[in-house]
This record gives C-alpha cells, sequence and structure tokens, in this order.
C-alpha cells in the first residue's frame, strides 16, 4: 500500500500532520486524479475560475508594483540557488514545477528579510492579494510557497473586515488553489488560509464551502474537505461529515486521502464521534479512507 511521508507544522495546541505523498504513492487512482483536472503544461486546473476571480486577476494584471515586487524576491532566491538542491527538489514533485533549490528554513529566512524590507506595502490591503498572486505568476516553486506563508501569517489583514473584503479574499483563494495546483500549496491554503475565513464569516464561509465541495475542480473540493483542520473542538462535525460522505464514492485519489486525513484529524478531538462514522458508513467510504481515518482510533 502506498507509504506517505508527514512533515510536522506545529499550530496551537496539537501538530497537525502535512502529508506529503512519496514516489511510491504514483498509483493509477492517483495518476487519474492529475491528468483530468491538471494540464502538464502550466499545471492550471481546468476550471472555470468565477467572476469575480477573474475579476481580481484583471486588476493583478494592471498593478505593475505587485509584479515588480515579485520579480524582487525571484532574483533574491536566484542570487541563492542550489542546482543540484533543485533537480532533487523537482523529480520529488515530479518535474510538475521549477526551483530554485532552496531548502524550507533558508527560503523562509530570505521571506523574513524580504518581507521586513517591505512589510508596510506587503500587509496593506488590497496589495497583499495581489502581491501573493504575483508570486503565483513566477516560474519557481519557492515563490509561490512563499505566497502560501504570506496567506498564513497575514490572513486576518487577506481577509478584511467588510463584506467586500470577504467576496475579494475569497476570489483570491480561489485563483491560488485553482493555479499551479498541487497539494503543498492547496493543504496549506486550505487548512490556514480558507479555515481562517471560514471560522470568522461562518455563515458564509460554509455557504461558500457547501458550493466547493460540489466543484468540477478537485482542489477546491478537497478545501473544502481540509478546511477545518485546525478547528479541535471547533469542528462543525455535522458539516465534516457531510462532506465526507457528498464525496465519498470518488475514485480520485487526493479526494480519498483527504477524507481520511480530516477524520483522523478530528479523531484526536472526538474519537468515539469518528470511530462511529467509520463503522456506519465503512461500505460508502474508500479503503484508503477508513484506513486513514483510523490510524489513531
Amino acid at each position: 500500500m502506498p507509504k506517505t511521508k508527514r512533515k510536522k507544522r506545529v499550530t496551537a495546541g496539537r501538530k497537525v500532520e502535512i502529508e506529503a505523498p512519496d514516489k511510491a504513492e504514483s498509483s493509477s487512482k492517483e495518476q487519474k486524479a492529475t491528468t483530468s483536472t491538471i494540464t502538464p503544461a502550466d499545471h492550471v486546473a481546468t476550471y472555470d475560475l468565477s467572476k469575480e476571480a477573474q475579476a481580481l486577476v484583471s486588476s493583478v494584471s494592471q498593478d505593475s508594483h505587485a509584479m515588480t515586487l515579485a520579480h524582487e524576491f525571484r532574483d533574491l532566491c536566484s542570487r541563492h540557488a542550489n542546482p543540484s538542491n533543485a533537480a532533487a527538489m523537482r523529480q520529488y514533485m515530479r518535474n510538475k514545477f521549477a526551483f530554485f533549490g532552496l531548502k524550507a528554513p533558508e527560503r523562509r529566512q530570505l521571506q523574513k528579510k524580504f518581507t521586513s524590507a517591505h512589510r508596510d506595502e506587503i500587509v496593506s490591503r488590497p496589495f497583499l492579494l495581489r502581491f501573493a498572486m504575483s508570486l503565483w505568476e513566477q516560474e519557481e516553486r519557492e515563490c509561490q510557497l512563499y505566497g502560501v506563508d504570506l496567506m498564513s501569517e497575514f490572513r486576518r489583514e487577506a481577509l478584511g473586515e467588510t463584506d467586500a473584503d470577504f467576496a475579494e479574499a475569497v476570489a483570491c483563494a480561489e485563483v491560488l488553489i485553482t493555479t499551479k495546483s498541487w497539494w503543498d500549496t492547496v493543504d496549506m491554503l486550505a487548512s490556514h488560509m480558507v479555515g481562517y475565513m471560514v471560522s470568522q464569516r461562518k455563515e458564509k464561509g460554509v455557504a461558500l464551502m457547501e458550493q466547493w465541495i460540489a466543484s468540477p475542480c478537485l482542489w477546491l473540493r478537497r478545501t473544502a474537505l481540509l478546511h477545518q483542520l485546525n478547528y479541535k473542538a471547533e469542528t462543525d462535525v455535522k458539516v465534516l461529515f457531510k462532506f465526507c460522505l457528498a464525496v465519498a464514492g470518488e475514485e480520485e485519489f487526493f479526494i480519498r486521502k483527504a477524507i481520511g486525513w480530516a477524520l483522523r484529524q478530528y479523531s484526536w478531538t472526538d474519537s468515539n464521534a469518528v470511530r462511529q462514522f467509520v463503522e456506519t458508513n465503512r461500505d460508502s467510504l474508500s479503503k484508503l479512507s477508513v484506513r486513514e481515518a483510523s490510524k489513531h482510533l
């Protein structure tokens, strides 16, 4: 059976397992899932953006300063490039993305330095959203990973205060999740940026997740499954179980894996509820989902 490497990321309370599929997970089901939603040329999900997301993309294309700043970060990374590391990282990510070869600690040191030098403008809204999207336009994966970290660290600023701010943040999240999509960016955006947005705008947020769990884009469906990973006792159990059952019949590897991960994470909070759900719905859930959900039961 597929093995999984796990990277520990510290959050408030229990550590959340950020799952990193290794090469052994190139199963036929995973291949079916990825090739049906990602074009080989640019890794963009075959998904029509909402009108709000399209409008935001248009505004970013007109913000030359955001793009200039993204180019400056890219240039900073290029001066510390490690070709040997880059080749290994590219291979690990199945040649889907180019890399400078910066390992996470070094990359985050550069990010910290760059953010500090440009903090006033980077954390201002809506420039923060436009800057993150401009980082997505860069070729090397380190740029998108910087964008992910920005959306996590400054998620409160990204969300804003008004309904219009929320709509714009949703549009940004939609673009980032459905563009150059892979688990390394999607899962962090789901559990940090989107999870925070939903927790702060409960009614609108849950309604959005109801839309995303039925989306033709598997990465939006995966996001809907994973957005409560950090909620612990605040988890909306009805939503969690409802979403798991809504996509339980899918064959896509990344959906089946996400179901198991979401259930396993909640089992730290209420193991009895997860155990009962798994037993009651064992015939509906895939073996992979059941196995992942049951690891700590």
